[in-house]
């Protein structure tokens, strides 16, 4: 099955991109692209391609491919013309002589003028029918348009490999996951006759200090173009190495808040605050008008706890007290923060009720640790808990110990959901049997967004025929906003994270995690389940 069989991966810049408003006085002129188109003994496909500094209007467009052989067969089929990896409408051209010789704007009934955008190269894709071999031939395309004085258009085009470096720990399912995108993405660039492909160059990494020298070893030796990074630390600490040396950085999974700004880094994961305001709205639907917040003291847990409660207070409840304790060390004393908790609990129940009273836990890896402090607190046993981030989904929080008090105070939080359609399944398959899993295997949706994140990256070479991250950092948007992959669709907001998602609801109930829901994104809020 071809790619664009199951998903829409290039924006039609051409509408997204206006004519260039400074190009006063357009000027007529012409360039000859040119390239050899082989003979091979089958059928094949070779692009000549066009790119211009600016915005401009083809009013010529004539190709010539010559016939060096009695066999000699040239077309091109409907629709196959692209601007920017979108096609344009048009009909075929197939001749009955040994060569092509065509005039595209009338022939093939293209736009008459053709509106060739900055960062949507014109692409023909060249026919060899006839599947018999012979002698290559040169092919030329006479393009005429009207530019600004300043503008050029140029022959262009992609060649080789394009390297791809992954930071992410050596096996797993993100690196799984990237080769499936890999191994998929160049599949389809065969098929329509690109002359380059996806080379993943991957490099084992699982926390910061080794995320940071993997970046520099990548870039020492010319890679520009980084997936995987799958942990906030490891994004942070990578950033102004990758601003140095004009690195782009496609993460799959970091969402930290403080990450949020337009840079050389693009997220295929919403921010959390939209996780918070996603667990805000399950607490408030189950009764709850009061809060403890214990949160991890640090730059994420500060943003989430201030995140949550904001969240809360539109919804009308009031967290009446936020708890930190220390980042980080292993060990962590946590009996001053339940204490403390424990004693705020107290209070608020007494005021309000069990029933209205919750705990919510920021936390990390740590959190079975802040349990194992809390369970000896009876106050903190009677009321709800609820959690936000990683512990959510994890099998530490239902063995054991902390299991048990999962289970009495109904642990509930809040992940992302993958959208469950035949093109999830499909990639879903091919991953879990590359990963020697047995079918039916579920996923994280790390290995989605990774899937995701080298469509895209993949979709805006094709789209700019270009590798540099200056221009692809344009290109990313435009192919982000109309591919629809394994998670979700690609969109993107302003800060290059993605904009939108569905959050699943999870319970703890005896030794398990439960869905209890779905809140749903619809028209720019999150709808909750019921």
């Amino acid at each position: 099955m071809g790619l664009l069989a199951w998903a829409v991966v290039v924006a039609a810049l051409a509408l997204a991109i206006p004519l260039a408003a400074e190009s006063h006085h357009p000027q007529l002129r012409s360039v000859a692209i040119s390239g050899i188109v082989d003979d091979p003994d089958h059928p094949g496909t070779y692009n000549l391609v066009m790119a211009c500094t600016d915005d401009v209007l083809v009013y010529g467009l004539d190709l010539f491919v010559p016939g060096n052989d009695p066999e000699d067969l040239y077309g091109i089929y409907a629709n196959s013309i692209r601007l920017g990896g979108s096609g344009l409408d048009h009909r075929p051209y197939a001749p009955d002589d040994g060569h092509a010789d065509v005039h595209l704007l009338e022939d093939l009934g293209l736009a008459y003028p053709l509106m060739v955008p900055r960062y949507g190269p014109l692409v023909v894709p060249v026919q060899v029918l006839d599947g018999q071999p012979g002698s290559p031939a040169a092919a030329r395309m006479h393009v005429t348009y009207a530019a600004g004085p300043d503008t050029e258009c140029r022959e262009a085009g992609l060649a080789g490999p394009r390297s791809v470096g992954l930071i992410a720990p050596a096996a797993g399912e993100i690196r799984a996951a990237a080769d499936t995108a890999v191994a998929d993405y160049n599949r389809y660039l065969r098929g329509i006759g690109e002359g380059w492909r996806l080379d993943l160059v991957p490099r084992e990494a699982s926390g910061p200090e080794e995320s940071l020298a993997a970046i520099r070893n990548l870039t020492a030796e010319g890679v520009r173009h980084i997936a995987g990074l799958p942990g906030d630390g490891s994004v942070a600490v990578v950033m102004d190495h990758a601003a140095r040396y004009n690195t782009l950085v496609m993460s799959c999974c970091s969402s930290a808040s403080w990450l949020a700004e337009p840079d050389h880094l693009f997220r295929f994961v919403p921010d959390e605050t939209a996780q918070a305001e996603a667990l805000a709205g399950v607490m408030t639907q189950e009764g709850v008008r009061a809060a403890v917040i214990i949160h991890r003291d640090d730059a994420d847990g500060r943003k989430m706890a201030d995140a949550l409660a904001g969240a809360m207070n539109l919804r009308g409840a009031v967290p009446w007290k936020i708890i930190s304790y220390p980042t980080g060390a292993v060990g962590t004393d946590f009996g001053r923060a339940t204490d403390a908790a424990a004693e705020a609990v107290r209070n608020l129940v007494a005021a309000n009720g069990a029933d209205q009273v919750a705990v919510v836990a920021i936390s990390h890896s740590e959190m079975a640790d802040l349990v194992g402090s809390a369970a000896g607190r009876p106050d903190l046993g009677g009321v709800r808990w609820y959690a936000l981030g990683s512990p959510v989904g994890s099998e530490e929080m239902i063995r054991g110990d902390p299991g048990r008090f999962a289970d009495t105070v109904g642990l509930a939080g809040v992940a992302l959901s993958v959208h469950q359609s035949p093109l999830n399944q499909e990639i879903s398959d091919r991953i879990t049997a590359r990963m020697g899993l047995p079918p039916g295997s579920q996923l994280n949706a790390s290995a989605y967004s990774t899937y995701d994140s080298i469509l895209v990256l993949g979709g805006a070479m094709l789209a700019a025929q270009t590798a540099n991250p200056d221009e692809l950092i344009v290109a990313i948007p435009h192919v982000a906003a109309q591919t629809y992959g394994a998670l979700s669709w690609d969109t993107l907001d302003a800060n290059g994270d993605l904009a939108a998602a569905d959050y699943t609801v999870w319970r703890v109930a005896g030794d398990a995690w439960v869905v209890a829901g779905t809140f749903v994104h619809v028209a720019d809020r999150l709808v909750p389940p019921g």
